[in-house]
C-alpha cells in the first residue's frame, strides 16, 4: 500500500519536464576571466554590427521593447562556452528578423546558371566546316629520333608541327 498524495498539490507532468529541460544558468556567479571576457565582448560587438541591430534599435526604444525582442547577451554571466554561444546565435537570429527587407532577400549565386539561353534559331547557326586545316607551307617535319632498346618498330616517327 503506497501513500497518496493530494492531487491539487501534486506537480504536473508537462510542469516537472519544463523543468528538466530549462537550462540552470547560475545568476549570482561573475565571469573574471579576461580572455573569456575579451571573446564574448567581441562576439557581441559583432551582433551590434549588424543592419538589423540598427535598425532594432532606432525602431523600438528600450521602454518599448517586449519579451520575445532581441535582448544583448549579458558578457559577465558565468556560464560555459557552449551555452554562452547557443545564447549569442538566438540573440543574432533575432537580429536577422529586423533585416531591411532588401537585405533579406537572398544574393544570386553566379555559380548557379538560374536560366539556360535559348537555342539559337536553325537559320542562324553557324555552319561548321569539316575540312582539316592547311598544312604549314614548310611542310610537316619528321622526328626520328627512337629509343636505341625499343628500335623503330614500337615507335614509328612521329609527325610534329
Amino acid at each position: 500500500r503506497g501513500f497518496k498524495m493530494d492531487a491539487s498539490k501534486r506537480p504536473s507532468e508537462a510542469a516537472s519536464r519544463r523543468e528538466e529541460k530549462r537550462p540552470r544558468l547560475a545568476t549570482k556567479e561573475v565571469e573574471t576571466d579576461p580572455r573569456r571576457l575579451s571573446q564574448r565582448r567581441k562576439e557581441v560587438r559583432y551582433g551590434k554590427n549588424t543592419l538589423g541591430y540598427d535598425r532594432y534599435s532606432r525602431l523600438v526604444p528600450r521602454g518599448a521593447r517586449k519579451r520575445g525582442d532581441p535582448q544583448t547577451p549579458d558578457v559577465t554571466l558565468k556560464v560555459s562556452k557552449r551555452q554562452f554561444d547557443g545564447i549569442v546565435r538566438a540573440w543574432r537570429r533575432k537580429l536577422h528578423e529586423w533585416d531591411p527587407p532588401e537585405a533579406q532577400a537572398p544574393l544570386p549565386n553566379p555559380l548557379v546558371q538560374t536560366k539556360s539561353p535559348p537555342p539559337p534559331p536553325l537559320d542562324q547557326e553557324k555552319k561548321v566546316d569539316a575540312t582539316p586545316p592547311a598544312p604549314a607551307a614548310s611542310g610537316p617535319k619528321r622526328d626520328d629520333r627512337v629509343d636505341d632498346d625499343l628500335g623503330p618498330e614500337l615507335f614509328p616517327p612521329c609527325v610534329v608541327d
